[in-house]
């Protein structure tokens, strides 16, 4: 699984979602793009998702298990031993789900099931704030540049900035 979340950070299809543990980083990729539509911010608590997890399978070492669960719907949180620049300076986590086909944030509340009012929420962002959110967060440093540490997050930047630029004329 390490190989997978190096290659999520890259864009690589894999079958895990990024999550963060900043709830500036998520508002972050919630309003940078597709102004056009609102943006989400999905929040569980992932204790709650872990020990709900041991309730319903106490006899499974998901690690060690993962090939023989396949195609179960089982999501779990995960942890990478490797760290990329972009994972750090996102605050990084994972969720993997044993059937690729799986939707993750449907199995979260499946799981959660009753407990899921109080461990998990969404948080719409309506599209008409969205790039001033964008300008907001760049008061606290939460920008492409900080995010995606390299070459790209500084273009990534610039075009925020830009979009940020047009949207304060047209104020």
């Amino acid at each position: 699984m390490c190989w997978w979340t190096i290659m999520q950070h890259f864009g690589c299809p894999t079958r895990l979602i990024d999550w963060t543990y900043s709830p500036f980083v998520a508002l972050y990729f919630a309003v940078d793009s597709g102004y056009e539509a609102d943006g989400i911010v999905y929040c569980f608590f992932t204790d709650a998702l872990y020990v709900k997890n041991k309730e319903n399978y106490p006899e499974i070492n998901f690690y060690e298990q993962f090939d023989s669960l396949l195609n179960q719907k089982i999501v779990e949180c995960i942890i990478s031993n490797f760290h990329s620049e972009r994972s750090i300076a996102q605050q990084g986590c994972f969720t993997v789900c044993t059937d690729i086909s799986c939707d993750h944030e449907m199995q979260i509340d499946e799981t959660l099931g009753t407990i899921a009012n109080k461990n998990c929420f969404k948080l719409r962002i309506n599209k008409n704030v969205k790039l001033e959110f964008l300008s907001r967060l760049r008061t606290v440093n939460v920008t492409g540049n900080s995010l995606f540490p390299d070459l790209g997050g500084f273009g990534k930047s610039l075009r925020d900035l830009a979009e940020i630029r047009c949207w304060e004329k047209m104020r």
